[in-house]
């Protein structure tokens, strides 16, 4: 068994969804300089044309590119989805359970010290442990702004 996203998955035709996330500054805890000092992450994917939706909670990790302005950052946490389970009509998903294992990569760049812009890739699915299992992957821009 792969976990790698199907290619095949991906439509251009399903350019329909809003991303939000609010990402916190990592707690100045033992435990999480442990783990490299994620940050705290909750956010949302929401289908404008009723397709899947996802709300997700996780850890998200900022990793910068030497002394450049770019950077790569990584993501894992838990997400809840009110796709279908099974017996998904064409053009759904058929996602297996609820509660989905929720992770994205992206390269991004710091515009100045307020803007940000990341290319990204999330997917989202029970990686098996719910069958059927053919999650649900997101390719997008976001545009990021420090408060």
């Amino acid at each position: 068994t792969t976990y790698v996203p199907d290619p095949g998955s991906f439509s251009a035709g399903r350019l329909d969804s809003a991303q939000f996330d609010v990402l916190f500054r990592s707690p100045d805890i033992d435990a999480f300089k442990w783990i490299a000092s994620p940050r705290p992450e909750a956010g949302a994917i929401i289908s404008l044309s009723g397709h899947e939706s996802v709300v997700h909670l996780g850890l998200n990790w900022h990793v910068p590119v030497g002394t450049t302005p770019f950077y790569l950052e990584a993501g894992l946490g838990l997400g809840i989805t009110d796709g279908y389970l099974n017996n998904a009509p064409p053009g759904y998903h058929n996602l297996g359970c609820r509660a989905l294992l929720h992770w994205e990569y992206g390269v991004g760049y710091n515009i100045n010290d307020r803007w940000t812009l990341t290319a990204e890739w999330q997917h989202v699915s029970s990686t098996g442990l719910c069958d059927p299992n053919e999650g649900i992957n997101n390719l997008g821009l976001t545009v990021g702004y420090k408060f």
